[in-house]
């Protein structure tokens, strides 16, 4: 059976649902406990990336935060897992990059800011205020993508 060739945002997105959101990590972590020194200090430094990639499960987007401030450490990474209608080819970089921009980060993106919040408060610091990210400037964020089916298979299609 052959799969399905997509090519457009819009075409792309008629044959996914939204299944299931998987969380990887949650963590927190106080800069004052037995170890500060070898936490660096960045303070108010955040960073995102995103993966995504099809695999038998389906079409998966994972965003991963981590926030560095003069008081803790925190980390969120969750993944929406979308099922997909029908078989279909790996779809171009363009298509993978609008779809993260246009619905991937909307998706995972109220995960990450509760998760980072519950953290902060269960190791009592205040929560982090995570910036907004508009559509610019999630133009410039890095995309990892699943390798093309002629490469050398990642097991895990998403691994960091």
């Amino acid at each position: 059976m052959t799969s399905k060739t997509v090519s457009s945002f819009a075409e792309f997105i008629t044959l996914l649902s939204l299944k299931n959101v998987r969380v990887y990590e949650v963590s927190a972590r106080r800069r004052d406990g037995f170890d500060t020194e070898e936490v660096p200090v960045d303070d108010g430094f955040s960073d995102l990336h995103v993966q995504q990639g099809i695999s038998d499960e389906g079409f998966t987007f994972r965003a991963r935060i981590e926030i560095r401030s003069e008081r803790a450490i925190i980390r969120s990474d969750v993944a929406a897992i979308f099922e997909v209608a029908e078989e279909i080819s790996r779809p171009p970089n363009e298509v993978l990059d609008e779809f993260a921009h246009e619905a991937g980060l909307p998706a995972t993106m109220p995960y990450l800011r509760v998760y980072v919040q519950q953290a902060a408060r269960l190791i009592g610091v205040s929560a982090p205020l995570i910036k907004h990210y508009w559509g610019s400037e999630m133009r410039q964020l890095e995309m990892r993508h699943d390798k093309p089916q002629d490469d050398e298979e990642d097991p895990e299609m998403l691994g960091q």
